[in-house]
């Protein structure tokens, strides 16, 4: 029961707080201690299940109720821990989830940045060829118009697009 609380609470802090960076390793030691334990009980069950059959020469026939009774606790546990171990690898899955959504729009933000930043270096390296025209100040000035214009343009407009 304290096995299947905590998975609860690791699931809940996990939904609630996703950028937590010990939710992998802590997520992949309760899988562990889970797998463990059904390790353990799976053959505890098929032992029990021949002992409580009727008719077993070694074992008298008023104690195989009590042969059943724990058959039934080990075969609860044992569902039990399978869907404390799907709550777990469901944790992890919107736990890897909410971390590739958040990679996603980090380099959205970045494909961004680098768009207004694509025309800026091609008109510096244009005018940067000492074409006719920029020995004049009025190139040096369209080229830094151009530069400071150009980048608030594209920023008003992808803010207003929602990408930024």
């Amino acid at each position: 029961d304290a096995l299947s609380d905590e998975v609860e609470n690791l699931n809940e802090e996990v939904l609630e707080n996703p950028r937590e960076r010990e939710a992998v390793s802590r997520i992949s030691q309760l899988r562990h201690r889970l797998a463990h334990l059904r390790r353990r009980l799976a053959p505890q069950r098929e032992v029990l299940a021949a002992l409580s059959r009727p008719g077993q020469p070694v074992i008298r026939d008023r104690t195989i109720v009590y042969f059943r009774d724990v058959e039934d606790h080990v075969v609860r546990i044992t569902e039990e821990l399978d869907v404390a171990r799907d709550l777990v690898s469901q944790t992890m899955e919107v736990y890897l989830s909410s971390v590739n959504n958040r990679l996603s729009a980090v380099m959205a933000r970045m494909a961004l940045v680098s768009t207004i930043f694509l025309p800026l270096t091609f008109v510096t390296s244009l005018f940067g060829m000492n074409l006719p025209g920029t020995d004049q100040a009025i190139g040096w000035w369209l080229v830094g118009a151009t530069t400071l214009v150009l980048p608030a343009v594209m920023f008003g407009v992808f803010k207003r697009r929602g990408w930024f």
